[in-house]
């Protein structure tokens, strides 16, 4: 592969702003969720936070590779060109996969509600194999994620359907537009529009998740 995607030069400042504003957010949302375990007591929400801290520092990771590894091509545009990769970026590039998948495997470890951590370990190993072992490190992550993001929508639409709750609504409003944010991302190997939209959808899909934390933070301390 020669290219994970492509970005237009007008974006490819405020598209690394944007990665660490998603960082702040997803940060601003596991800290909540600690804190709500606090008051709660529900592990759920403990492991929610973790699930978050690790996609918070994904983020980092890959606003500091795009600083490092990203090339002008001509046209207005750059790619994240893995020609320019070393050792070093290489290795960040396998950890940010690592951590935005093992967020996204905490989350669905979360909703099946299960108590066994083994599980969780043996789930995290699959995961890493996965990715070493996989020629298409960027289709695998796609998949991968796309395969998460799926059952955490079919979850929350289930739970919906039975409850008919606004705050289930606006998780699972969250985690579609995710899956869309994804799915732009895989077309931005071609046409840089993809990551443009992506960006933007990721944004809108992270404040909806913070603003439900925070409502319930502070609706837990009101009954409190």
């Amino acid at each position: 592969m020669v290219s994970f995607y492509l970005v237009p030069s007008w974006f490819f400042g405020f598209g690394i702003i944007l990665e660490i504003l998603f960082a702040l957010i997803a940060f601003a949302v596991a800290v909540t969720a600690f804190r709500i375990y606090k008051i709660s007591c529900q592990n759920e929400f403990r492991l929610f936070g973790f699930s978050f801290a690790s996609i918070s520092a994904s983020y980092i990771l890959i606003a500091l590779i795009n600083l490092l590894v990203v090339s002008e091509i001509g046209g207005g545009m750059q790619e994240l060109s893995l020609s320019k990769i070393t050792t070093l970026s290489l290795f960040g590039l396998y950890l940010h996969i690592f951590l935005f998948v093992s967020g996204l495997m905490v989350l669905c470890y979360t909703t099946l509600k299960l108590k066994n951590s083994k599980i969780l370990i043996l789930l995290i190993f699959m995961e890493l194999f996965l990715i070493l072992l996989s020629g298409n490190k960027a289709f695998a992550f796609f998949l991968m994620t796309a395969l998460f993001l799926s059952f955490l929508i079919a979850h929350y639409a289930s739970e919906y359907a039975s409850r008919k709750n606004l705050r289930t609504f606006s998780i699972l409003l969250s985690f579609v537009i995710l899956l869309v944010a994804r799915g732009a991302l895989i077309l931005s190997t071609r046409n840089y529009t993809g990551y443009v939209v992506s960006h933007l959808l990721e944004l809108l899909a992270y404040s909806i998740i913070l603003a439900n934390l925070i409502f319930l933070l502070k609706h837990g301390k009101k009954k409190k």
